[in-house]
């Protein structure tokens, strides 16, 4: 997917949360562990919900916002490019796959932020500051959750 304006890096980072959610899904149905099949589900289940929240940002994003164009940021950015290809879970432990996750949604917060910080106007870096918070609080909010489940 080529990566031109901030519409298409919301719709990347959405289409990323399905992608997710749906390896997430293959794997808790493919592992025999009770403890990973839960915290796979969870994680899927909160990627589904990133992904809907991101949707509701793109369709409340003004027109100027959302077609102006961040093509030299992203072609500096390799984790766009390769983000997917490195997501494997099956065979992992419960740690390994929370690290992974963690590893996977720190790329989005830095890419956010490095784009708040090269934002031409308020609006723009506004737009980028908000989707580095909500991916950084949705991020604790997991890893709280998750490692209740270690506690099971």
């Amino acid at each position: 997917m080529t990566v031109e304006t901030i519409k298409d890096i919301l719709d990347w980072t959405r289409k990323l949360h399905v992608q997710l959610e749906d390896v997430y899904r293959t794997t808790s149905n493919e592992t025999d562990s009770e403890r990973t099949k839960m915290l796979l589900s969870y994680v899927a289940d909160h990627e589904a919900k990133l992904a809907e929240t991101i949707e509701h940002y793109e369709k409340d994003a003004t027109v100027t916002i959302i077609d102006t164009w961040v093509q030299d940021y992203i072609l500096k950015n390799p984790f766009m490019q390769g983000m997917m290809t490195s997501l494997k879970f099956a065979g992992m432990s419960s740690d390994e796959i929370l690290n992974a996750t963690v590893s996977s949604h720190q790329h989005l917060i830095d890419m956010y932020k490095g784009l708040a910080e090269s934002a031409q106007t308020n609006q723009l870096k506004e737009l980028f500051e908000n989707m580095q918070s909500l991916e950084m609080h949705e991020l604790m909010r997991m890893v709280h959750t998750t490692e209740r489940f270690n506690d099971l």
